[in-house]
């Protein structure tokens, strides 16, 4: 395109830098920032201002967890941690009634008027023994490694906010920073925007740390599902009626991924609507700079469903927005150690 349509001009005349994760993309100043799913290892969870809580929630569950009677054991309570502060613990136990091979772990930390949960279920009591006939004996202690984990992320855990930018190594959440390198840790980030200017657009990304190769996490594997599907559903001449826009390999962060940007045709009640994706396979070391990543860019969403209502983009808009965010998609830069 020779410009710019003028009203993707006007929406990011002013933006700002959004941290997730390890990267920043900027958005336009109004945009709402809407988190998913987020994992240090374990899940968490964020709170704002809610940090009051925290402490009944972690009362509460100790009580649940005691008062249920375990087959072997006293109860099913395995114990109760101190977390980085007085306001934080960290409550665990028995997966089942019946075994003790397995444990549930519940972190709650309390920073400041924030609250932030994390969880580890079913985490595995059982090691391998090679020297052993049956490949698997039960290490009732293999809690403590949990318990571990969960007391070092939440050390590193400090109270942020969508508007901060923080200058150390580390990793953004919502509400939160989680800081350092955890090089042995899982890394799941997933966020996303929406836009007053236009509200039935949605714009979202997801990243996660990877060991090994999937072509279930390549744009050409999700291409050719989604052909099969359509024509399993007796869709073939609308899968057909697909108007691309663009399509092709390109570099997103670092990610050399490939894109495709679709203009879906109507379908009875399903007014014709734009569908952008982007993905990133990763690289199987479990590098947090080359995650498996996928983003996607949706018009026509009414509330959390895609095709509800007429776009409030023409196609030229659509992919001037789809432009814009992507292109600023980076690595958020780190100040060097003194």
């Amino acid at each position: 395109m020779a410009a710019t349509p003028k009203r993707i001009d006007a929406l990011f005349k002013e933006t700002k830098p959004v941290c997730f994760g390890r990267y920043l993309i900027d958005v336009p100043k109004g945009a709402q920032v809407i988190w998913g799913p987020t994992s240090v290892e374990y899940e968490i969870v964020s709170y704002p201002k809610e940090g009051y809580k925290v402490r009944i929630e972690a009362r509460d569950k100790t009580k649940e967890i005691e008062a249920e009677k375990h087959q072997t054991e006293p109860s099913m309570l395995i114990g109760v941690f101190d977390g980085p502060n007085a306001d934080s613990k960290i409550v665990v136990g028995y997966e089942s009634t019946d075994d003790t091979y397995g444990a549930n772990l519940y972190s709650y930390i309390q920073l400041g008027k924030n609250a932030y949960v994390q969880k580890a279920k079913g985490a595995t009591l059982g090691v391998r023994d090679d020297s052993a006939s049956m490949g698997l004996r039960l290490d009732k202690t293999l809690y403590k490694k949990h318990v571990a984990i969960l007391q070092d992320v939440a050390g590193r855990m400090s109270v942020s906010t969508d508007d901060e930018v923080p200058k150390e190594d580390g990793i953004c959440i919502e509400a939160g920073f989680v800081s350092g390198t955890t090089p042995k840790y899982q890394e799941q980030t997933s966020i996303g925007f929406r836009f007053p200017e236009f509200p039935d657009v949605s714009f979202s990304l997801s990243s996660s740390k990877t060991k090994q190769y999937n072509e279930t996490n390549t744009l050409e594997w999700a291409l050719r599902e989604g052909k099969e599907q359509a024509l399993s559903q007796g869709k073939g001449v609308l899968w057909d009626r697909v108007d691309t826009l663009q399509k092709g390999p390109r570099v997103i962060a670092g990610w050399e991924g490939d894109e495709i940007l679709s203009r879906l045709p109507e379908d009875g009640s399903t007014p014709s609507h734009h569908q952008f994706r982007f993905n990133y396979a990763g690289k199987p070391t479990f590098d947090p700079l080359h995650p498996v990543v996928e983003i996607t860019m949706n018009t026509g969403v009414s509330g959390n469903t895609v095709g509800e209502v007429h776009p409030s983009l023409t196609d030229d808009e659509a992919v001037a927005l789809w432009e814009k965010l992507t292109s600023t998609i980076r690595v958020r830069p780190v100040a060097s150690a003194q």
